[in-house]
């Protein structure tokens, strides 16, 4: 069996590949392309500049509708463009970019304002979920023990702003039921 003489770099190798995997790609969410596509001055433009105008429009859509630089360079920089291919379609492409940003900016904040929403109506909902499992906790507790450990009047009543809240009421229960002494479990009868 011969062996190869050149030194082994897969183990390098994967090492470095295993850094990139390891990077997570910052979320962007679904860019709204309608706008472009139904653009009539953008469906004419050459391969050329139609690729500048989509790396454009994805680093407007990626750096969350923020203005795009001023400088020619940065832009021409932006779309990856040849000096003098850029020079012949810039206006077009600003042209064309003018024309549809209001569009990306609205669905952005349209995006925004659901995010948000569901953000607010999740905590709503968990706010909710815990009043009622405490209620039905207190319940509970009503029920199992009847009137042997009435809840004080202080906490029953919210007429004044020192009124425990429901949750305190509800762990000083418990803390009571802890309290208490049980009788110990009768040994098993043997045969």
């Amino acid at each position: 069996m011969v062996r190869d003489s050149r030194p082994c770099i897969q183990g390098r190798v994967s090492g470095i590949f295993s850094l990139f995997l390891a990077m997570a790609r910052r979320p962007v969410p679904p860019m709204p392309v309608e706008g472009l596509i139904d653009h009539p001055e953008a469906m004419t433009l050459p391969a050329a500049a139609f690729g500048m105008l989509m790396r454009l429009t994805l680093h407007f859509w990626s750096t969350d509708c923020r203005p795009l630089p001023i400088a020619d360079h940065e832009l021409r920089g932006i779309c990856r463009a040849h000096a003098p291919t850029w020079r012949h379609w810039k206006a077009s492409i600003l042209r064309i970019f003018e024309a549809i940003r209001p569009e990306w900016e609205a669905a952005r904040r349209a995006r925004e304002n659901r995010v948000e929403n569901l953000i607010r109506l999740s905590q709503r909902s968990a706010s909710m979920r815990r009043v009622n499992a405490l209620q039905l906790r207190s319940d509970h507790w009503r029920q199992r023990f009847g009137e042997r450990f009435p809840v004080p009047r202080s906490e029953t009543r919210r007429d004044d702003a020192s009124a425990i809240p429901e949750g305190n009421a509800i762990r000083a229960a418990q803390g009571r039921l802890a309290g208490l002494t049980t009788r110990p479990l009768a040994a098993p009868a043997s045969r």
